[in-house]
C-alpha cells in the first residue's frame, strides 16, 4: 500500500508532500540528509501524491517542498484528524528510536483494518 506523507523541515517554513510504501524508512532517510530537524506531521492513503502537487502547486517551491502556509496546515490537520486508522501514527522529529519488527506489526495491523479484517476502536 502507498501512503501520501507530510513532512515538515522545522524552521525552514516548508512541508514536503511525497508518497512511500514505508513511511517510516522514507522519513529516516530523509532525516539523514537534511540539515534541518524533520518532523513527520502525518500521512494518508486516501489521496495520490500527485493531486495534492497540483492542489497546492501555487505554494510549490521545488520538487515535493511546498510552502508552510496556514493553508496547507490546516488542510494536513483536518485530514489527520478526520483520517481513519492510516494515519494515526506520528512520529516527531528523528528523537523515536527506529524499531524495525515494531514498526512492521503496525504496518501489518494497518493493512488488515484498510481492507476490513479488523476492527479499529478510538481509544476512550
Amino acid at each position: 500500500m502507498t501512503y501520501v506523507y507530510f513532512v515538515e523541515a522545522v524552521g525552514a517554513g516548508l512541508i514536503k508532500i511525497g508518497k512511500s510504501t514505508n513511511v517510516l524508512k522514507r522519513f529516516r532517510s530523509l532525516t539523514t540528509g537534511c540539515p534541518h530537524e524533520l518532523k513527520l506531521l502525518g500521512c494518508c492513503d486516501y489521496h495520490t501524491e500527485s493531486d495534492l502537487h497540483a492542489r497546492f502547486k501555487h505554494l510549490r517551491t521545488r520538487g515535493e517542498w511546498f510552502k508552510a502556509t496556514q493553508l496547507l496546515r490546516e488542510f494536513i490537520t483536518n485530514e489527520i484528524a478526520s483520517s481513519g486508522p492510516s494515519v494515526q501514527l506520528r512520529i516527531q522529529g528523528s528523537k523515536v528510536p527506529y524499531r524495525p519488527s515494531y514498526f512492521r506489526k503496525i504496518d501489518a495491523v494497518l493493512k488488515q483494518v484498510h481492507e476490513g479484517r479488523t476492527v479499529f476502536e478510538e481509544p476512550q
